[in-house]
């Protein structure tokens, strides 16, 4: 009798560190779960119970479910080899955080918390050079490449731009809300002799 006590005993205790361990997923994050270091990854919709971590390779990531800024500087060239320093500020949102953390591996960390701050905006600028500003240099120097500096139009521009960085991030779990391009004065401009 006294070992069967002892095991309801630690039976309880178990179910009651283990219903204490769970927490509830936030609305202002995408929650993802995985059970296998990453090989696959679960979605926990906002309000759900998220599931106490028990093995050595189950844990949770905390994604943004708000828009981001970033920026990107680069040099570009436009029609007749006329050579620009271009600045471009963008706002995004990261739309599908499992195809996100596909793409972007490195973010967030093991049992990250929303609140903490190696989850904050600034830990996702590696994430934006990779996946994101690599996207606007490469549409946006192919675009420039056929324009001349003299009679370029920045709205009808950015409005191409946008739509064009967008079809490319789409499978990648991120889209833009805008962009603006800032362009210095020609830097300078190649005479072929």
């Amino acid at each position: 009798m006294n070992a069967r006590y002892r095991f309801l005993t630690i039976l309880v205790f178990s179910c009651a560190v283990i219903t204490t361990a769970c927490s509830k997923a936030m609305a202002n994050v995408q929650t993802l779960r995985t059970t296998n270091c990453g090989v696959k990854w679960e979605l926990i919709p906002a309000g759900q119970t998220i599931p106490a971590n028990v093995a050595a390779c189950s844990y949770t990531v905390t994604v943004p479910d708000y828009p981001l800024q970033g920026e990107t500087k680069f040099k570009t060239s436009f029609k007749d080899r006329v050579i620009a320093n271009v600045e471009i500020n963008y706002e995004y949102v990261i739309v599908d955080a499992l195809k996100f953390i596909a793409e972007a591996k490195y973010i967030g960390k093991a049992n990250s918390d929303a609140q903490d701050e190696t989850n904050s905006s600034s830990a996702y600028e590696s994430a934006e050079n990779t996946v994101i500003d690599k996207r606007i240099r490469e549409a946006t120097t192919s675009s420039l490449v056929n324009q001349d500096i003299v009679e370029f139009s920045q709205a009808e521009f950015e409005d191409s731009l946008l739509v064009a960085v967008n079809k490319e991030l789409e499978d990648r779990g991120v889209r833009l809300n805008f962009l603006s391009l800032l362009r210095a004065p020609a830097l300078r401009k190649w005479k072929l002799i």
